[in-house]
């Protein structure tokens, strides 16, 4: 359970790194208990599907426009077992998460 936890706070921290300056990362504490959300829906046959998901970031680009992108971090894999489980299992659920907000990166 402690592992678990520790890596869960490591990828808070890395997102709270990666989206704030040197200044405010150092002196903001890192917390899960705001997030920003994004709402999509979308038809699957003749079904209506809303989802939520959490967004890490968003990127404002030149023409104006704004992408949401998730960012990951994780142990490289050291033996077998791990890569199969990251190409199997965790690669697909990241693929998963990002198609269905739309992130793109």
């Amino acid at each position: 359970v402690e592992r678990a936890t520790e890596e869960s706070y490591t990828g808070r921290r890395f997102e709270h790194i990666c989206t704030r300056g040197p200044a405010e990362y150092e002196t903001t504490p890192v917390t899960c208990r705001r997030e920003v959300c994004g709402v999509y829906m979308f038809e699957l046959g003749d079904m209506c599907i809303i989802e939520a998901a959490e967004i890490d970031c968003v990127s404002r680009e030149k023409d104006g426009r704004s992408e949401t992108m998730e960012l990951k971090c994780m142990v490289e894999p050291t033996n077998e077992s791990m890569k199969n489980s990251f190409a199997n299992v965790k690669a697909l659920k990241w693929w998963i998460q990002s198609f269905l907000s739309n992130t793109r990166r």
